[in-house]
């Protein structure tokens, strides 16, 4: 799948001050995520829901706002890229562990990812429909997974086996 952003024309996208605000991004905020999923997801949450456009605050006070907002754009659809080609026992991973990281809301944000697809928001603008078809059935089987999981582990489900 070839997810890379169609070239602007007031933007090189190979340009070195792109690549090293991309960098910025990377080593800055994401890095610092516990997995791709919550990269992803951290990227998202950088989208105006009503725009599409990409706003990060540090990255646009040290650079022009289309060139921080180019870079997250580039960051989304490669975290994407890597997200939509997991396993689906990888996926599954990704969604335990970043809903772990929540604690004791583990539960309730499976759970709300389950009936309400937030995850549907993650998906970067203009990815073709196979990308996003696939990365929203494949999340939907591993949310069912993980809830398959969560129902077995449970005490009151035990004591009804």
């Amino acid at each position: 799948m070839n997810l890379k952003p169609q070239p602007r024309a007031s933007l090189n996208f190979s340009s070195p001050e792109l690549l090293r605000v991309l960098d910025d991004l990377k080593r800055f905020t994401l890095d610092h995520l516990p997995n791709d999923l919550a990269r992803l997801v951290c990227l998202a949450s950088m989208r105006d829901y009503n725009t599409g456009q990409y706003h990060h605050e540090g990255l646009a006070s040290q650079n022009s706002l289309g060139l921080a907002a180019a870079a997250i754009d580039i960051g989304h659809r490669e975290i994407f890229e890597q997200v939509v080609l997991l396993a689906l026992e990888n996926l599954v991973n990704e969604l335990d562990r970043y809903f772990a990281a929540m604690g004791q809301a583990s539960s309730d944000a499976r759970r709300f990812w389950e009936e309400n697809e937030p995850y549907r928001v993650l998906v970067p603008k203009d990815t073709d429909a196979i990308a996003r078809t696939l990365f929203i059935s494949n999340t939907k089987v591993a949310l069912a997974v993980l809830g398959a999981r969560a129902a077995e582990a449970s005490p009151h489900a035990r004591q009804f086996a």
